[in-house]
């Protein structure tokens, strides 16, 4: 089940298959709650949890073992859109998956390995849902 908390008042695009991937990647029974809050926010949860003192696109936040929540840079993420050429929803597509993978426990940092297989698992997503 998916919550939005819309702190930036983002026009955010629901019609993207939140839910059918979520249950895919999570289970029917996971909770998550997608936030899109500011920069500002994002960077102090980013300082705090990951020690780093810059704002980052996308965070996510294991409360419990069927309870999530994953933060977005609504601004950043407009962005990011804009310099790749590739449209806010696309972006924040990708960025919803990253974050729900995270969850399931994938990672991309401590070695190539589990770099790739993420990216794998990214890439099959991305191809399935074709946004």
């Amino acid at each position: 089940m998916l919550f939005f908390k819309n702190f930036k008042k983002t026009n955010i695009t629901k019609d993207l298959p939140f839910d059918e991937a979520l249950q895919e990647i999570l289970g029917r029974s996971y909770r998550l709650e997608l936030v899109f809050t500011s920069s500002e926010t994002m960077k102090t949860l980013n300082k705090t949890y990951r020690g780093e003192d810059k704002t980052t696109n996308v965070l996510s936040f294991a409360l419990d073992e069927y309870r999530g929540q994953i933060f977005f840079d609504a601004d950043l993420i407009r962005k990011e859109a804009k310099a790749k050429k590739i449209t806010f929803k696309s972006r924040l597509w990708y960025l919803f998956l990253h974050g729900v993978l995270h969850l399931a426990g994938f990672d991309h940092e401590g070695g190539l390995k589990k770099a790739r297989n993420m990216q794998i698992v990214e890439a099959r997503l991305l191809k399935k849902y074709s946004i």
